[in-house]
C-alpha cells in the first residue's frame, strides 16, 4: 500500500513538473518574439519615429513582464521538485518524520554518528541564532547541517556516508537535520507538535 502511494505521488509530481515546464516554454517564446520585435522597434527608432519609441517601450515591459513570469515558474517548479525529493525520504505529514527509508538512510550512511560525536557543537550553533519557538529550531537545524558541506575537514566523511546509503549529501544533510531537531527541541521547551502552529506557510494557507 505505501509502495502504490509513493509510485501515486512521484507520478503526480512529475505530471505538475511536467506542467510547469511547458509553462517555461510558453513564457520564453513569448519572451523572443518580444525582443524580436524590441530590435526591429530600435532599428525603426533611430530614424526618429516618436511612435516607435513607444511600442520599444512597450515591448520592454512585456519582456520584463515574462521574465518575473519565468522566474516565478521557476521557483514554483523548484518548490514541487524539492517537495518530491523530501517525501522519499520523509513523511508527508506535518511535521516532517523520517520514514522506513529516512530512517534507514540515517543509520547506513553514518550520519547519526557525525550529528551524535558533535551534538553539543551543533545545539550551540542552533541556539546562538536564537530560534523564537519549534519551527525556526527545525529550520535552523537545516541551516547548521548545510553548514558542514564547507567544513574541508568533515566533507570526505560526508562523502563516504552519502556513497554508503546511496545518496548524495544534500540527502543525509536533510536527513540528519530532521534527526538533530528531535535530539533538540525539547532542550529549547518546545514540541514537536507545535512546528505546524508558527509554521508561515500553514499561517497563510
Amino acid at each position: 500500500m505505501d509502495k502504490a502511494v509513493l509510485i501515486i505521488s512521484i507520478i503526480t509530481g512529475l505530471l505538475t513538473i511536467l506542467g510547469t515546464l511547458a509553462v517555461v516554454c510558453v513564457a520564453w517564446g513569448k519572451m523572443k518574439e518580444f525582443t524580436k520585435n524590441l530590435k526591429d522597434n530600435f532599428s525603426e527608432f533611430k530614424t526618429g519615429n516618436k511612435e516607435t519609441l513607444d511600442e520599444v517601450k512597450k515591448d520592454y515591459k512585456s519582456i520584463n513582464e515574462s521574465i518575473i513570469d519565468i522566474d516565478k515558474t521557476t521557483e514554483k517548479m523548484k518548490e514541487k521538485v524539492d517537495l518530491l525529493w523530501k517525501e522519499r525520504i520523509a513523511t508527508s505529514a506535518s511535521p516532517m518524520a523520517l520514514n522506513n527509508r529516512g530512517l534507514k538512510i540515517l543509520n547506513d550512511s553514518g550520519i547519526k554518528n557525525i550529528i551524535d560525536e558533535r551534538i553539543e557543537d551543533l545545539y550551540k550553533q542552533v541556539k546562538n541564532k536564537k530560534p523564537r519557538n519549534a519551527y525556526w529550531v527545525q529550520e535552523h537545524t537545516k541551516t547548521v547541517l548545510y553548514k558542514l558541506r564547507k567544513n574541508l575537514d568533515l566533507l570526505p566523511k560526508l562523502e563516504t556516508s552519502a556513497y554508503n546509503s546511496g545518496e548524495d549529501i544534500d540527502t543525509i544533510l536533510f536527513v540528519g537535520s530532521l534527526y538533530l531537531r528531535d535530539k533538540i527541541l525539547t532542550k529549547f521547551n518546545f514540541k514537536l507538535d507545535e512546528i505546524d502552529k508558527h509554521d508561515p506557510e500553514k499561517k497563510n494557507s
